[in-house]
């Protein structure tokens, strides 16, 4: 199936045929970029764009474009080239990739107005919060926690190192590749640093205020966002991963009366020196957070080496069959006293460890004849 992004297409699935470059309802060109074609619509309800997904017959990537109701707001165009320029200039494995030169306009046959797009790498793999159904909700250990912080610092790091704020860090926005890189996605809402804030930290201009409920710091909300602000989210997010309990209207954690987000006993299997590092994160006022993320990819390397002095290595001790389980941090088995995290067994990990014991009671019976 080749799909036609006019968006005044009347049926834009069109069967596929390799000859056919004209959309047969409209007219429109079906080739779009080096010869791509638009297989299916990924997403229509993603900020101001459309995202598709198109392919050449061997590479898979992702078109947006920009919806036309947007062409008079000089700002959301800004923004929508602003996202791709930024994109072009950044290259991290955690990031998306864009060619500087695959921004372009589309025009339909029709006469229907340009739509603004480009080019980006299609990610494989599911989001933070797709992932969290696909596990069945279950929560992550600590040390799970700590490394997956340590690689969303190391791409922001990245993005502050060019001027740049992300402003909409949340689970839906930061995706997991089946190698295990985490991925931070949707650069729409990102805004360059101003001047005066390099110029004296803590102070920015006002931007246009983006929201996200439960990720978004006082500052950000009042228009003016910081490095910080960044840091705010990314704590909000692994209280989720780590308590289950989500953001929003209705939510348990947050205490009204005394403006405290009480959540340390939705997470009892954590540290109390990890929950310090989280509560710093997102503290209410930005200047008490960590001032870069340099210094945060430094406290989670304290606190990873202070876990392994709590739990060492085995060292090749023979460790019991009934000590024995999985951790969602790794295909390996490991010890039960290592930490808590068996509470957190996927059910492949369950099956893996019944019929470890399965077989167990089966070498039994075989020395033991009835």
């Amino acid at each position: 199936m080749s799909y036609c992004i006019n968006p005044r297409c009347p049926n834009p699935r069109n069967p596929v045929d390799i000859d056919s470059h004209f959309c047969r309802h409209c007219g429109s060109c079906l080739l779009l970029f080096d010869g791509y074609r638009a297989a299916r619509i990924m997403s229509d309800n993603s900020g101001f764009a459309i995202v598709y997904e198109i392919s050449d017959g061997t590479t898979h990537k992702i078109l947006k474009a920009l919806k036309p109701a947007h062409n008079e707001n000089k700002k959301v165009v800004e923004l929508f080239r602003q996202e791709a320029s930024l994109l072009s200039q950044l290259r991290h494995p955690g990031i998306p990739k864009v060619e500087a030169n695959s921004y372009f306009l589309y025009t339909p046959r029709d006469g229907g107005e340009p739509l603004h797009c480009f080019v980006m790498e299609k990610i494989e793999g599911p989001t933070l919060k797709e992932w969290m159904h696909q596990q069945g909700n279950l929560l992550i250990s600590e040390r799970q926690a700590l490394h997956w912080i340590k690689q969303l610092a190391e791409i922001l790091q990245v993005v502050h190192q060019q001027n740049f704020l992300h402003r909409d860090l949340k689970l839906q926005n930061i995706m997991l590749r089946p190698n295990g890189q985490l991925v931070l996605i949707d650069f729409g809402a990102a805004r360059e640093i101003s001047y005066s804030y390099l110029a004296r930290t803590g102070v920015s201009r006002p931007g246009a205020k983006i929201s996200s409920a439960g990720y978004t710091p006082p500052e950000q909300a009042k228009g003016h966002a910081v490095p910080q602000s960044d840091f705010y989210a990314l704590g909000r997010t692994f209280i989720y991963l780590l308590t289950g309990q989500q953001f929003g209207e209705g939510n348990v954690l947050y205490d009204p009366l005394t403006d405290k987000l009480n959540w340390r006993k939705y997470a009892l299997d954590i540290s109390s020196e990890f929950a310090d590092f989280l509560d710093r994160l997102m503290a209410s006022k930005a200047s008490d957070r960590p001032k870069d993320a340099g210094e945060i990819i430094k406290t989670v390397n304290q606190l990873l080496q202070s876990a392994r002095d709590r739990h060492p290595p085995n060292n090749g001790r023979r460790i019991p069959l009934t000590d024995l389980h999985l951790s969602p941090d790794s295909p390996t088995l490991t010890q039960g006293t290592q930490d808590s995290s068996n509470r957190h067994l996927t059910l492949a990990s369950l099956a893996i460890a019944w019929v470890a014991v399965w077989g167990q009671r089966e070498l039994v019976n075989l020395s033991h004849p009835l």
